[in-house]
């Protein structure tokens, strides 16, 4: 079982639409408890009404892809246009903020009300919200770098269905652990599970390999995995490839857990036309040189929520 935090908010018949979204959620979810309900000013445009804003700590064997589906559902149904501005009045807007004990949801550090409900409904993350290690604050790059684009948004989705597309298709009737190795591969690691089509398990690895701005240093553990992975087919996503190092050390952390089957997938094959060894099994761009930025990728922790990819130029 998945314990797992949703915020809830409205600001449209607020009351009447969240106690019909919490009774349609309790139908196919276990609700273990609710934080407090509260008023919050609009964070965009001002010329609306308040929201009314809390969160939900449930139960579900739901992995990530199906629970957001039934999320969305439950938002479509209580008359929620998809299209609509993010920062506008809405109905109903239902996210995923907590997983198994993970923050997953950067918001989480950038509204109060939303930590106070979190640390109301499981007292033991507040150390991790105040250390906020998960995500780090957005910032701009500065004036001194120049970001040249290398790939958009578009060819980045792109690039995730044909692996999504191949993976499910060598995977099918099997159930792949998916391992994302934190922080930079989360937005890569997130689209890519939403198209693939076979079920899988979702997990987290973190690592830590850059100890400057732009050069590698020797890769330390900081977080493994909880989960059982002896006889398990293993799907390792990162976001890039460098000179192989990392993921050879990543590659030794799994296989000492006996798995059946380890692969590694990769938006980009950064080592160049030429490079030889260890590589990406699924690859989504290969890139000779540089330093990218975007898509989850940063420079001293700036520039991660780009939604397309760059090249750093200083």
């Amino acid at each position: 079982m998945n314990t797992v935090i949703i915020a809830v908010g409205s600001n449209i018949d607020a009351e009447s639409n969240i106690n019909v979204a919490k009774r349609m959620l309790s139908e196919k979810l276990i609700v273990l408890a609710e934080s407090k309900f509260v008023r919050t000013k609009p964070i965009g445009y001002q010329e609306q009404q308040d929201f009314l804003n809390g969160s939900l700590l449930i139960k579900t064997r739901l992995g990530a892809k199906r629970l957001k589906k039934l999320l969305k559902g439950v938002e479509i149904s209580l008359g929620r246009d998809m299209e609509e501005d993010r920062y506008g009045p809405r109905k109903m807007d239902l996210d995923i903020v907590v997983w198994n004990g993970e923050i997953v949801d950067s918001d989480v550090y950038r509204r109060e009300f939303l930590r106070r409900s979190i640390v109301e409904l499981c007292p033991e993350l507040e150390k991790k919200l105040k250390d906020k290690q998960d995500f780090p604050d957005e910032a701009e790059i500065p004036e001194e770098i120049v970001l040249t684009k290398l790939f958009s948004k578009n060819d980045i989705k792109n690039a995730i269905s044909k692996l999504a597309k191949q993976i499910s298709i060598d995977y099918e009737g099997r159930n792949p652990v998916l391992v994302c190795v934190l922080l930079g591969a989360r937005p890569f690691f997130e689209d890519l599970s939403e198209h693939i089509t076979v079920k899988i398990e979702q997990r987290f690895l973190r690592i830590s390999s850059y100890k400057h701005a732009t050069r590698p240093g020797p890769a330390e553990l900081l977080m493994d995995i909880e989960c059982e992975l002896e006889g398990r087919d293993v799907v390792i996503v990162e976001d890039v490839i460098e000179t192989s190092k990392t993921m050879k050390f990543i590659l030794r952390q799994m296989e000492s857990k006996n798995p059946s089957s380890v692969r590694v997938c990769a938006l980009i094959d950064k080592r160049g036309k030429d490079a030889t060894g260890l590589g990406p099994d699924y690859m989504g761009f290969q890139v000779d040189t540089g330093f990218l930025v975007g898509y989850g990728m940063d420079y001293m922790d700036k520039g991660r929520n780009l939604e397309d990819i760059y090249l750093l130029r200083g």
